[in-house]
């Protein structure tokens, strides 16, 4: 075990601290959950729909917080959301502009999993999901929602891989 000490000082007084590095064990998982409280990391995503999922446009971000670029990860993805059968969605997966996945997605619920190898990682904390897909307007399909949409997101995972 690794001990580092840290002295801060502040208006003239002074707080020792010791801190100590433990080795973790097990692997490291992260959620994001789409639609609730999640403003500060998804861009160019329509509104929020009942705090729970939010719809994609034909090209949305997610920026995801995650360090270690020592091991390859998989991204799990939870998708919903209706699609014409005439208009499926073509979805391709970038991970900070590296193509790593690419699919069809239908009017079915959807957990994907997908692999990413360490050198696609950012040496920073920021690692950056694309999603890009076709779009369909409801109202193309007697709605009355003129927005076009991609796909449902729910949730995003990340998970390392041994």
């Amino acid at each position: 075990m690794n001990t580092i000490t840290l002295l801060i000082i502040k208006d003239s007084k002074y707080i020792l601290y010791q801190i100590c590095k433990y080795e973790f064990l097990g692997k490291i998982k992260k959620y994001y959950d789409i639609g609730n409280n999640d403003k500060l990391y998804v861009y160019n995503m329509h509104n929020q729909e009942n705090g729970k999922i939010r719809w994609t446009k034909d090209k949305s971000q997610v920026k995801l917080s995650y360090y270690n670029n020592d091991k390859d990860i998989k991204i799990l993805i939870k998708m919903l959301g209706y699609r014409p059968k005439d208009n499926p969605a073509n979805v391709k997966i970038y991970f900070n502009d590296k193509l790593v996945d690419n699919f069809v997605k239908e009017s079915t619920e959807l957990e994907r999993e997908i692999y990413v190898p360490k050198e696609v990682l950012n040496k920073n904390m920021t690692q950056v999901l694309t999603i890009k897909t076709n779009t369909w307007k409801p109202s193309d399909y007697g709605s009355k929602d003129s927005r076009d949409l991609g796909v449902q997101l729910d949730w995003i995972k990340i998970e390392e891989v041994n």
